[in-house]
Order: C-alpha cells, then structure tokens, then sequence
C-alpha cells in the first residue's frame, strides 16, 4: 500500500525548487568570493555538494517515518559518539569541529542538530500519544527534552563553538512549544537568560562610588548592579499578575533568574578572550576598528554599498578586495548583498521565509505526529540559522560561526539543509497521497 502511495505524488517539488534557488545562490556568492580548496575552486566543489544534497534530499524523501522513529535514539546516539570521537581525532586542529577524511573535512556537529530533533521526537512519543496530543507535555517530559539537548550542547561548547552549541536552546523550545507547551510559558523562560545576561552589565559609577570597587565578575558583583534588581522586580510583578494560575511555575522561574544571575558571571570568565571580544565588538564595533570590531564593519560597509540593485556580479570592492573576511562562510550574506543590493537581498530573505513557511505548513498537514514534529523541528532549525547568519552579517547579533543554510561554503550543512527539506517533502507527499 504504501508503495503503490509512493508512485501516486511526488515530493513536495516546490520545497525543492527553493532549496535549489538559494544553492545557485550560494554557488554566485563562492563564485565571486572566489578560493579553490583540496584542487578545485569553492564554487565548484558547492555545486557539488548542492547536487549531492539534492539527492540525499530525494532519498530521505522516501524514508518510512516509522522506520526512523523507531532508530531515533540509535542515531542521536551515533551523533555523540561523533562528537566525542571529534575531540580526540588525531588530525584536529586546536577548534576540533571537524574529522578529516583526506580531501573531506565532515563538521560533526550537523549530524547532532537533526538527530536531536529525532531523539526528542521519539521520547515525547514514546507513552502516550493521544496524551500528548491532548494535554501537551508533562514537567518530566518537557525537562528530558532540555536534558537530551544537554549532551550535544556540552560536546560542541567544548570544542569550542558556542554558537553551534546554542542552536540547541531554540530547537529544544521549538519542539516543546509545537508539542503543546504554552508559548507564554516558553517565553517567560527566555526571560531567565535575559535577566542573568544583566550581570554583564558594569555597574555604573554612582554605584561603584556608594558601595566602593568590587569585583565586577563576581556573584556579589552582580547582586550589587541596578540592573540585576530591576529584572528581580520585573519578575516578582508577573509573579504577582499570574499567581493564580501559574504562581508555582514562578517562583520556580525566579529561583532559577536568581542562580542564573549569580552564576553567569562567573562563567564569562570561562569564556575564551576571542569570544569575549566578539561579545563587546557587538555591542560597539567602532572600540577596536582593526581589531575584533573589523568584521562587522566591513560587513555593514559591503551591505550598504550596494544600494537598491547592487554593483554586479563579482564587482563588489569589499569582497573582491578581501576587505570582507571569511567571505564565502560567515559574511557570505554580505557578499551577495554588496553584488545584488537590496532587491537581491530581499528576494533571498523571501526564499528563506517561503521555504520555512512551507516547512512549517507541512508540518500542520502531517499524517503523523512524530513527522509533525520533525519538520517542524527542523524548520526551527535552518529558520533559526538563516535569521542569527543575516542578523549577524547586518551587526544585529554577535560575529559566530553559524552559517548561512545552502548558501554559505560547506558540505556538512548543505548536505543537512538539504536533507532536512528532504523529509518535509516526503511528508507532503504522504500527506497528498492520503489524499487521493
């Protein structure tokens, strides 16, 4: 029966099709970043890989979806012994993020990313369906969630990419909040986050002049900043709103404010100087102009240069010049937006919100719910990279290594981006075979 469904609809072509746009995207911006690696020049070797995606993508398109239910936690499993086996590999480099197969550099967090969305899936399905489907996730069930996120998160910070690592925090919530967790309630936890990052803030100097010079990264530091107590009184008043209904769900959420206000500080002294740097760079990039604040401002001065259409293919000063650094990665945005200006920006950012609006609609459309939950998962996914990577490129948010799905250089992710819109046009496929 299921074959006979199989040759009734195709995948989702439309997905497709858009996958396929923002690769030949990708392929313009390499060709004008311009570099060769292993032999062959970076536009070449990413045709390549958009070609070898778009195959992974048509044979994951035909996988049974109970079938990869059922090896769900074999797989994420698999993906942490990647990890784990990434940090001692012989041939790392002082960033081990990659295992090095002569010509191939395979970046294992990518692996992790999608077989998290499969293990959480599985779990939170793995009692009572209908449940779930009813009432939403148990308090047990939402923490193991966040707890199975935690592996994954580890390995990768140690390596150390935190922007990798901090994937992970909105994949978790997307899942939860698309099983049946409130969205209120996923976002009075971001708050906790929110108000701990006040720490960071130095206190002001009519503070330092009433309570004298204190260690500013430190727990008692931080109790001493104004800032610190006005996210106290922000968090008692919605205490204080909602008490009826939820007054157990806050006092948990302002204990947990609390440790985080007093235990942030003392991670940021953990932090490695390049990522502090690239932590205050965000905040005024003009400090250190040639220094750690260089890239955001090339990457602003490639974006505004190239007005409404752009300067044309290859003709960009900034990324033909090489003022723009890691152009064919990180600022691969700021490439095309320098070339093709903004119509040309604007044309991608709507290909990037059709292709996870499309994700997303066919992740309401699914015949079951782990396939729910999976496209969905993985429309957080390349939504949440495609939203930082632009962010990131205007100086909306701190320089990190995320890249920019199917357009930035690289074959691990491209073959995930790919892979990820794969399964959601299997999905559709099943869901109009059903249909018929």
């Amino acid at each position: 029966m299921a074959g006979s469904l199989d040759k009734q609809a195709p995948p989702d072509r439309w997905l497709l099709i858009t996958a396929g746009a923002l690769s030949l995207c990708g392929v313009l911006v390499n060709a004008s970043a311009g570099g060769s690696a292993a032999g062959l020049p970076r536009w070449l070797w990413q045709a390549i890989w958009a070609a070898l995606g778009l195959a992974a993508a048509l044979l994951v398109s035909r996988l049974d979806s109970e079938r990869l239910r059922r090896a769900a936690p074999y797989l994420y499993a698999g993906a942490l012994l990647l990890l784990v086996l990434t940090l001692v590999w012989p041939d790392a480099a002082a960033t081990r993020r990659w295992i090095t197969l002569g010509p191939i550099n395979i970046q294992t967090s990518e692996p992790a990313k999608a077989t998290f969305i499969l293990a959480a899936a599985w779990f939170l399905l793995r009692r009572d369906e209908e449940k779930l489907k009813r009432h939403g996730p148990t308090p047990i069930q939402a923490l193991t969630v966040v707890l199975l996120a935690l592996p994954s998160l580890g390995l990768i910070a140690v390596q150390p990419d935190l922007a990798t690592a901090f994937v992970f925090v909105p994949l978790a919530l997307g899942l939860l909040y698309w099983a049946g967790v409130p969205g209120w309630k996923l976002a009075a936890l971001l708050l906790i986050p929110a108000w701990a990052l006040t720490a960071l803030i130095p206190a002001p100097e009519w503070i330092v002049e009433l309570v004298g010079p204190g260690p500013a990264a430190s727990p008692l530091g931080a109790l001493l900043q104004p800032w610190w107590w006005l996210g106290a009184v922000v968090m008692l008043a919605l205490w204080l709103t909602l008490r009826k209904r939820t007054g157990v769900f806050f006092a948990w959420l302002a204990l947990a404010g609390a440790a985080a206000g007093v235990l942030l500080p003392p991670a940021w002294n953990l932090l490695k100087e390049y990522q502090k740097r690239r932590v205050l760079m965000f905040l005024d990039p003009t400090a250190d102009p040639k220094g750690a604040g260089y890239n955001i401002i090339q990457s602003r001065i490639a974006i505004g240069s190239g007005g409404w259409f752009g300067k044309g293919f290859q003709r960009g000063s900034q990324g033909q010049l090489a003022f723009l650094p890691e152009r064919h990665t990180d600022f691969a945005f700021s490439v095309w937006a320098e070339e093709w200006g903004y119509v040309g920006s604007a044309v991608m950012i709507l290909l990037y919100v059709f292709l996870v609006a499309r994700m997303v609609r066919t992740a309401s459309r699914a015949p079951d719910t782990f396939s729910s939950l999976v496209a969905y998962g993985l429309a957080v996914m390349l939504a949440f990279h495609a939203f930082f990577n632009i962010g990131m490129c205007l100086g909306v948010f701190p320089v990190a290594g995320l890249p920019l799905p199917f357009v930035s250089y690289g074959g691990s992710f491209m073959l995930t981006a790919w892979a990820a819109v794969g399964f959601c046009a299997g999905i559709e496929r099943r869901t109009r075979s059903l249909s018929l």
